[in-house]
């Protein structure tokens, strides 16, 4: 349900400004406006949005600590390190407002800041030594051969695979090193047979630079490390890679350390911050939303209706006068900036959850949460209608229960799946399945429908459910154009639903040997009306009717998919010489089919809403209601 809400204005002297805040902040039921966003402030000679003195630098303070905390908490839950720890104790309410407090977060956020951009540092080059090591590994072996020569050079060389011919351009290198060191050289070879030909150039020093002249080029070039591992000898070089190697493996485990213990003792306070200062910053800008004249200032709102006398009795009590307020129903054409709260009943209220990626409905609209309550467990069960997988989803709910993990959305989820497996368990009795085919094998009575032996039957049921989930949707459209006053839109509603009852009434007549005349005759009626009254694109709209309700046979198909898993996995146990691979066999598919089960219908269910119940009548709003406090 959307809970009503009537407009708010509030107006006083300025001398009781702070203290107006404050107390309508600890009030908590006023959704704060901007001045501007008030039709009747922004019309007036009042200055509205106007910044007062000093909340603009502490806005930026509290803004760059936030974005500093934030950029914190992330680089710990990067390297999975965000862990909660209690070595300093938790700071009261009101010392969050001193500077003391907040420097000292300061100061922390920026040491971890710190240790964070040594530690990416020491990565990058833990990479980069990487890459070399894994370059020259394969000179390893014939440094040794080499490396105690004096007044020489020694020049890594890769003639990569995928060159044309390694072998003849290695000849080509050895004619030009033995023309210009008049022989004074010598190539050694890899005895590895993999990725081209890989070598050591070894001559005098006197020729190098011929050599880099006349060897070197575009299509051969030699190995080379950054100077910084450099050493004497191309050895010695490589030999420094490698200890590097193991040195900065040393120091990323004592940033690692380092982050770890700055987790366990701050992470609680930054996490406390993080929240406080989100807070702050809400409320500071909510000052910046006010209107003002030369003595006075505005506040514009709203407050849920039944809130209404308490804030109004709250204000006269509390300010004697000094303060003042005004309230209004909202007209329609303010619809779209009233801010929505949704209040459902207890059973229903997990399932605003599955609203959560949408703006919530527009006010005036309808609130979709009890119908999803109601249809998606239903949808959800009649495709993994299995009494044994609904047996698992309590247990997963029970291990869930028993973590007492203190997570708002999580308790929710745990709700709905709750009501997804009770609804699996009911399907699951009705069509006779307890893992599939062991229902009969354990005996239990005959299924009051077997939905394997008759699919068409199933379909059937399934296009059904579909045919009355888009006429509720109708319905609902229908409601709310009523409430807008819209004649075209009423009539389009009216003549959905003439035309979805006479289409199903149509087929039930062909299928049922009743007379077809009469709902048919309604339905060809439907039709040119709709062709009539809104042309080539109502058609396309009958089009989109029958496209939708033809997009409910997938409850069939994926309940038939999943019961014949499940059948498959029975006949694992039950048709193997071997118990123990029958019953590894089993459960190996019936663990596929258990995964599946809860991620396919719950896709299914959830699209099934979204696009073909919610595109008959849900509007997308534009805020939610949250209240200063």
């Amino acid at each position: 349900m959307i809970v009503p809400m009537v407009r708010i204005r509030i107006g006083g002297s300025k001398s009781v400004l702070d203290q107006s805040v404050g107390e309508l902040r600890k009030l908590g039921y006023l959704h704060i406006i901007s001045s501007r966003m008030d039709k009747v402030l922004s019309e007036s000679r009042f200055k509205v949005e106007m910044m007062q003195p000093g909340i603009s630098e502490k806005l930026h303070k509290m803004g760059s600590l936030l974005e500093n905390i934030i950029s914190v908490l992330s680089l710990l839950c990067d390297g999975n390190l965000l862990q909660r720890g209690n070595s300093l104790p938790m700071p009261e309410r009101d010392e969050w407002e001193t500077d003391k407090l907040l420097d000292e977060i300061k100061n922390i956020t920026a040491t971890i800041k710190q240790i964070g951009e040594k530690q990416k540092l020491l990565e990058e080059e833990i990479r980069e030594i990487g890459y070399y090591r894994k370059l020259f590994e394969e000179f390893q072996p014939l440094i040794e051969t080499v490396e105690d020569l004096k007044n020489v050079e020694v020049s890594g060389l890769i003639i990569k695979e995928d060159a044309d011919n390694p072998e003849k351009k290695l000849r080509l290198i050895e004619d030009v090193l033995d023309k210009i060191s008049s022989g004074a050289y010598s190539i050694v070879r890899s005895v590895k047979e993999n990725k081209g030909v890989s070598c050591l150039l070894v001559y005098p020093s006197s020729v190098s630079q011929a050599v880099r002249e006349e060897v070197f080029g575009q299509e051969i070039r030699p190995v080379h490390v950054p100077e910084k591992y450099g050493k004497e000898t191309f050895g010695s070089t490589l030999l420094n890679l490698f200890r590097q190697e193991g040195e900065v493996k040393r120091q990323l485990a004592k940033c690692v350390n380092e982050l770890t213990d700055h987790s366990i003792r701050h992470a609680s306070l930054l996490l406390e911050a993080k929240e406080w200062l989100s807070d702050e910053i809400r409320n500071l800008k909510v000052q910046n939303y006010l209107a003002f004249s030369n003595n006075t200032f505005w506040i514009s709102g709203w407050v849920p209706e039944s809130k209404k006398n308490e804030v109004e009795n709250f204000i006269t009590e509390k300010f004697e006068g000094s303060l003042v307020c005004y309230f209004q129903v909202p007209l329609s054409a303010e619809y779209a900036d009233v801010p929505v709260l949704l209040a459902n009943r207890p059973l229903a209220k997990p399932f605003e959850r599955l609203l959560s990626i949408f703006s919530p409905p527009a006010y005036g609209s309808i609130d979709p949460t009890p119908f999803i309550a109601v249809f998606f467990p239903l949808f959800f069960g009649f495709m993994l209608g299995d009494v044994g997988y609904a047996g698992i989803i309590f247990l997963l709910i029970l291990v869930i229960k028993r973590i007492k993990v203190d997570d708002p959305l999580l308790g929710d989820l745990t709700r709905i799946l709750a009501f997804c497996a009770i609804s699996s368990a009911f399907f699951g009795i009705l069509f006779g399945e307890f893992f599939g085919k062991f229902w009969v094998e354990l005996g239990l009575p005959e299924p009051f429908y077997d939905r394997k032996h008759e699919i068409v039957g199933f379909l059937v049921i399934a296009l059904v459910l579909g045919g009355i989930h888009i006429f509720l949707g109708n319905i609902l459209t229908l409601v709310v154009s009523i409430r807008k006053k819209q004649k075209s839109e009423v009539f389009k509603s009216l003549s959905n639903l003439v035309l979805i009852v006479s289409l199903y009434a149509t087929i039930a007549s062909l299928f049922l040997d009743w007379q077809v005349e009469l709902p048919l005759f309604i339905f060809v009626l439907s039709v040119i009306g709709k062709s009539l009254f809104g042309g080539a694109k109502e058609l396309l709209e009958l089009f989109r009717i029958l496209s939708n309700m033809l997009s409910y046979s997938r409850l069939m198909a994926i309940g038939i998919a999943s019961v014949m898993l499940a059948d498959l996995a029975g006949d694992f146990y039950l048709l193997s010489e071997s118990v123990v691979i029958g019953i590894a066999g089993a459960v190996a598919v019936h663990a596929v089919n258990f995964i599946l089960g809860l991620f396919a219908p719950t896709i299914q269910a959830l699209r099934l809403h979204y696009v073909e119940f919610f595109s008959q009548f849900f509007i997308a709003g534009s805020a939610r209601y949250e209240p200063f406090k």
